[in-house]
């Protein structure tokens, strides 16, 4: 793997921003941003004629920092919704800042997406890392986090995230890359995606948990067999919380902590790309962004379209109730909190 770096400009509290290139053997290029530890771009060599860029992203560096989609950045301190921003660890309630009417959504007003994270080269990975001070946005402990990007020469980009806290506290911090493997500026809604899950999240109309899990069987949210990302039909999605499209969580199937499980494959409308996620990570969510319309411009000059991309983010998800029958994502004092997430490219 090849490391180059480029100073881009400074931040409007004088912080560097800096543009990282990662490549391999194989001439897949990615581009890497210390603005929320973003990926801003993916460059594969399709042939000998056309290299294409299969993520979604800003113009400018400046549109990073006020971005409002999260695009290609790194989420926390908890990405996802909480209830009326409310939360308990062992009776004791944390009160965190409402972003979303009375909800807490994606780690609040200034979230981890908008800080302007530490950067370093080790050997073959590039790492960012941020320390999130105790009451930052209503979180309890003091969160040091450090996310490591690696690319193989078998295209294969990693990200895997360490973290600590000083106290107990709650965490779920996941990459939102938005795809397209029909290239960008391409509609991506005639892609094709399969998941690993015989189950799913249902939701509120507020995108919250509702406590539970259903069967994906006869159900539009059944991606066992590969089928298109867009909504096939209004009638499909009567029973979502969404009528913009796929906004949901899956668990994933036959998931064991620590172990790397197959989360899903995604495959160009051509089939001439396909990507293939593994991670440790409980759950997948998916979004086949039916709501970006107008939210920015991309790297082309075009604006942002709807279903011009899709969000496949492995993560946690916890309804924070008394009953929760997911992955608890409360982080002890002493503990590592870890995880991996592979994106495995066919070309």
């Amino acid at each position: 793997m090849e490391i180059e770096q480029e100073v881009l400009g400074f931040s409007s509290e004088g912080e560097v921003i800096i543009d990282y290139t990662i490549s391999n053997s194989c001439g897949v290029k990615i581009k890497l941003s210390n603005i929320g530890a973003a990926v801003t771009s993916i460059e594969l060599p399709i042939n000998e004629s056309e290299t294409r860029n299969i993520l979604l992203g800003y113009a400018s560096y400046n549109e990073y920092v006020n971005d409002s989609l999260c695009i290609g950045k790194c989420v926390g301190r908890y990405a996802g919704r909480i209830a009326k921003g409310k939360f308990s660890i062992d009776e004791n309630i944390y009160k965190l800042t409402s972003n979303e009417g009375t909800t807490h959504f994606n780690g609040g007003v200034n979230s981890f997406d908008k800080k302007i994270w530490s950067a370093r080269t080790e050997d073959d990975m590039i790492v960012f890392s941020y320390v999130s001070a105790a009451q930052e946005e209503g979180y309890p402990a003091e969160f040091g986090l450090e996310i490591g990007y690696t690319l193989s020469d078998d295209n294969e980009l990693g990200i895997t995230v360490v973290g600590e806290a000083d106290s107990d506290t709650i965490v779920n911090v996941a990459p939102y890359l938005y795809l397209n493997l029909n290239g960008v500026g391409e509609s991506g809604s005639d892609m094709q995606l399969k998941i690993n899950s015989s189950e799913y999240v249902p939701l509120t109309s507020k995108l919250l948990p509702k406590g539970g899990v259903a069967s994906v069987e006869n159900t539009p949210m059944d991606f066992s067999n590969y089928k298109l990302v867009s909504k096939d039909s209004d009638s499909d999605f009567e029973n979502l919380p969404s009528s913009d499209g796929y906004d949901n969580y899956w668990l994933v199937s036959n998931w064991k902590k620590g172990t790397m499980s197959s989360i899903c494959s995604l495959r160009s409308a051509s089939g001439d790309v396909e990507l293939n996620i593994t991670s440790t990570q409980p759950a997948l969510y998916f979004s086949s962004c039916g709501t970006i319309e107008d939210c920015g411009v991309n790297v082309i000059g075009e604006d942002f379209k709807n279903g011009d991309a899709v969000i496949l983010s492995p993560q946690n998800i916890s309804d924070f109730s008394d009953d929760d029958c997911f992955v608890s994502p409360v982080l002890r004092v002493g503990e590592v909190y870890q995880h991996h997430t592979s994106y495995k490219f066919k070309f």
